[in-house]
């Protein structure tokens, strides 16, 4: 069984089925830290949000968080069964 390639495009469509609203900018420079991002899109760094993608028992689980914090795995919570 082929797994799912996970885009721009499906996040794209999937803020749109559920009413989210939000831009996805493509970058041009690399942002590496939470400063970069902020300069590159000429925003404040409390502006800025990061996500990070942690694989528990092959079900992808997507961590949303204040720039400036700190994420570490045994920050997730448990997956739900």
């Amino acid at each position: 069984m082929q797994k799912a390639r996970l885009d721009a495009l499906n996040l794209k469509e999937y803020m749109q089925s559920n009413a989210i609203p939000g831009e996805i900018l493509h970058l041009e420079v690399p942002t590496p830290t939470v400063e970069a991002a902020a300069q590159a899109v000429s925003a404040d760094p409390k502006q800025i949000i990061k996500s990070i993608l942690f694989m528990v028992d092959e079900t992808p689980v997507l961590v949303i968080a204040c720039g400036k914090s700190t994420m570490r795995p045994t920050d997730t919570p448990p997956a739900n069964d």
